[in-house]
């Protein structure tokens, strides 16, 4: 099949037209549905991708919830430009011991994580050797997090709120 062209559309793509809608109560506690335009999407995620030393053969987590945004950042990061393996995780794993040993069986190299999931892996049980970038976010981020979990990975803490296309800061 060949590849959807302008011609194809009822009119061309712009910048400006919606990439996708998510729902969020961000910052301000009321929940909103927010547009995502293409506008900043390419940027964000090869910032992210670079940042993160996404290449071909990285293995990217991808385990939020479709009605995070990070959903968006995960499966963007492995399949847009450096042609990753993503490994989706069952929505039965949500943390602890199941999620790090997807993590380890799975030998992931790149997870995007809560600071409140990261917690529940047990470093001391599983030290997760192929786990090479950590990129945080969604919530404050402690320093008891980044001195169990640094050292001989790279920590990156995200911020930002959807209308920032996915973050403002990292």
């Amino acid at each position: 099949t060949p590849p959807i062209t302008d011609k194809d559309r009822v009119r061309p793509l712009r910048v400006d037209d919606i990439a996708y809608v998510i729902y969020t109560s961000g910052s301000t506690g009321l929940p909103k549905g927010v547009a995502v335009t293409h506008r900043g999407l390419a940027s964000c995620v090869a910032q992210h991708r670079d940042l993160a030393c996404i290449e071909s053969a990285s293995r990217v987590l991808h385990a939020a919830s479709p009605s995070f945004d990070l959903a968006i950042l995960e499966m963007l990061s492995a399949l847009s430009g450096a042609g990753s393996a993503m490994v989706i995780a069952p929505s039965s794993v949500q943390g602890g011991d199941d999620l790090g040993e997807l993590l380890v069986r799975q030998r992931v190299s790149h997870a995007f994580l809560t600071p409140s999931v990261l917690s529940t892996l047990d470093r001391t049980r599983l030290p997760l050797p192929d786990l090479r970038c950590l990129l945080i976010g969604g919530e404050g981020l402690g320093a008891e997090l980044v001195e169990r979990w640094s050292g001989d990975r790279d920590i990156l803490n995200g911020y930002g709120p959807a209308e920032a296309t996915i973050a403002a800061t990292l």
